[in-house]
C-alpha cells in the first residue's frame, strides 16, 4: 500500500511578497482614472489624446500576453517555464522599472509620446507578472488549497484597485490643487448687458442664471393670471346660464 504523504507547508514569507505584487497591479491599474486628468491638464491634452492613456496600458497587456503564447506555441516551449515562476516575477518587475524611469524622464521632458511608451513598458511587465502569479501561487503550498491563495491574491488586488486612486490623487494633485482644478473645469458664468438707465438692485449686469430664473418667474405670474382668468369667466358664464333658466 502506498504511504499517505503529508501536505506541503504553504510559503508563507513567499506568498506574502507574491500578495503585495498582487496589490500594487491593482493599485496603479486603478491610479490610471486619476492619471488621465493629470496627463490632460500637465500636457494640455484633448479628450481623444488623453484616453491614449488607457488604451496603451491594456494594450500592452493584450500584446504582452500574445507574445508569451507564440513564443510558447512557435518557439516549442513555454517562457515562464523556462524561467520558473520566481524569475519571471522578477524579471516583470524589472521590466516594469524600467518602464516607470522612462515615465519619469518624459514627464520632466514634457514629452506625452514618450510616457505613453514608458506606460506601455509598465503593462508589459504586469503581463509577464500576472503570468506566472497565478501558477506560483498554487505551487507556493499543498495543491488542494491553491484557489485559497490565488482568491487571497485576487481580493488584495482589488483593495489595491479601491484604495488606488484616493492615494494616487493626493500624491499628484494635493488637496488644494485638485479643488483649483475642479474650479477651472467648470464654466464661466456669462454675463448680459442691461442698459445704463435701467435700475435695480444689480446694477448695469446680472447672470445668465439670474435673467433665466426672472424670465421662468414672469412665466409664473402669466400663467397664474391666465388662470385665474379663466376661473372667473367660467364663473360668470355659470351665472348667466342660471340667470337665463330661471
Amino acid at each position: 500500500a502506498h504511504e499517505k504523504q503529508d501536505p506541503k507547508e504553504t510559503n508563507y514569507s513567499a506568498l506574502g511578497t507574491l500578495v503585495t505584487v498582487f496589490f500594487f497591479w491593482g493599485f496603479i491599474a486603478a491610479g490610471n482614472s486619476v492619471f488621465i486628468p493629470f496627463c490632460k491638464h500637465y500636457f494640455h491634452l484633448d479628450q481623444f489624446q488623453s484616453q491614449l492613456i488607457d488604451f496603451a496600458f491594456y494594450t500592452a497587456y493584450y500584446v504582452g500576453a500574445l507574445a508569451l503564447f507564440a513564443y510558447g506555441a512557435f518557439g516549442g516551449k513555454d517562457l515562464v517555464g523556462k524561467w520558473g515562476f520566481k524569475k519571471s516575477i522578477v524579471y516583470g518587475l524589472l521590466f516594469s522599472a524600467l518602464g516607470a524611469a522612462a515615465m519619469i524622464i518624459a514627464v520632466n521632458a514634457n514629452t506625452f509620446a514618450g510616457m505613453l511608451v514608458g506606460l506601455f513598458i509598465v503593462a508589459l511587465g504586469f503581463s509577464l507578472q500576472q503570468t506566472a502569479a497565478q501558477p506560483f501561487a498554487i505551487a507556493l503550498g499543498d495543491p488542494a488549497t491553491g484557489t485559497s491563495r490565488v482568491t487571497l491574491g485576487g481580493g488584495i488586488n482589488s483593495f489595491g484597485t479601491t484604495i488606488g486612486p484616493i492615494v494616487v490623487a493626493v500624491a499628484l494633485f494635493g488637496c488644494s490643487t485638485a479643488r483649483a482644478m475642479a474650479a477651472d473645469a467648470l464654466p464661466a458664468p456669462s454675463t448680459m448687458s442691461r442698459p445704463p438707465s435701467s435700475g435695480g438692485r444689480f446694477g448695469g449686469t446680472h447672470s445668465a442664471g439670474s435673467a433665466a430664473a426672472m424670465a421662468a418667474s414672469n412665466k409664473r405670474r402669466r400663467m397664474s393670471r391666465g388662470c385665474a382668468r379663466g376661473l372667473i369667466g367660467a364663473a360668470n358664464r355659470g351665472r348667466l346660464r342660471s340667470s337665463s333658466a330661471a
